[in-house]
């Protein structure tokens, strides 16, 4: 995390909402220098471009996000994007072009407005469609991420369809509810992968330029990096998340991605 999460009540299903100090903890903020280590080390090992993610302040959090790309920048000049959800202001969108950071994500999770509010009580939908509408003004390029299993199946592919109304988006994943110990949604029913691997290949059809996969969220869904060859069957993966970073662990699934990939008939570059 490269900021902290101002939440409050924080989503229901994260870590960070997790009555167990060790699941919450998997969320920590990094210092923006070991950011940059990270940063710097993802690069060495292969991975040929950065997101940066951290959490949502609708009171703003610019200040920690222009000091983590600086450090960022500091060492490395790959293609960086952001996703702080509506933290940072016009201000620092526009400064962000000025360190060739024009990707910003800020996911919608989905466009039912009840079921966003049952499962983020301390967030704002409409503060999230607004931000993506004005990232769109400033010309930068989107990223967004819907959610399987806050909703109905019809819910998720009308959040998928209500994207069309972004003619920069370029990053769509596909996320699938897993239950995480602690958290007020430690019992619920996890979603189906199935149905996310359907909505994905719903995507594709709908945005065919657009690059489209499950989302890769190691904390809330362990193992779901690990589902590479299926979402390359259902006709995403152009991107990969290769190397996953948080304050006490790191995952790194270069090797792995290459060779399901290849086993797939796809060539990993």
């Amino acid at each position: 995390m490269v900021s902290r999460c101002e939440i409050s009540p924080p989503c229901n299903y994260c870590s960070l909402s997790s009555s167990i100090s060790a699941v919450q903890g998997e969320r920590d903020r990094l210092s923006a220098r070991g950011v940059a280590l990270a940063a710097r080390d993802a690069v060495d090992r292969g991975v040929d471009s950065i997101v940066l993610v951290g959490g949502t302040s609708l009171d703003g959090s610019d200040r920690q996000v222009r000091r983590t790309v600086e450090a960022v920048r500091d060492v490395t000049d790959a293609p960086l994007a952001l996703d702080v959800g509506p933290s940072i202001s016009t201000d620092t969108v526009e400064w962000l072009k000025g360190q060739d950071a024009r990707t910003i994500y800020c996911s919608i999770e989905t466009i039912n407005a009840e079921a966003f509010h049952r499962a983020k009580p301390g967030d704002s939908l409409d503060a999230r469609v607004a931000f993506n509408d004005l990232l769109q003004r400033h010309g930068m390029t989107l990223g967004n991420v819907v959610m399987n299993g806050l909703g109905s199946v019809g819910d998720l592919v009308n959040s998928v369809l209500f994207l069309r109304r972004y003619r920069s988006l370029r990053y769509l994943y596909v996320s699938t509810f897993h239950p995480v110990p602690g958290t007020p949604w430690a019992t619920r029913r996890p979603a189906s992968v199935r149905t996310s691997l359907a909505t994905l290949a719903i995507a594709r059809l709908v945005f065919p330029q657009v690059h489209v996969g499950l989302a890769e969220v190691e904390v809330e869904d362990p193992g779901s990096g690990a589902r590479i060859a299926p979402q390359l069957r259902a006709g995403g993966g152009n991107t990969f998340a290769a190397i996953l970073v948080y304050r006490h662990r790191r995952v790194d699934r270069m090797d792995e991605i290459v060779r399901e990939a290849a086993g797939a008939g796809f060539v990993a570059g």
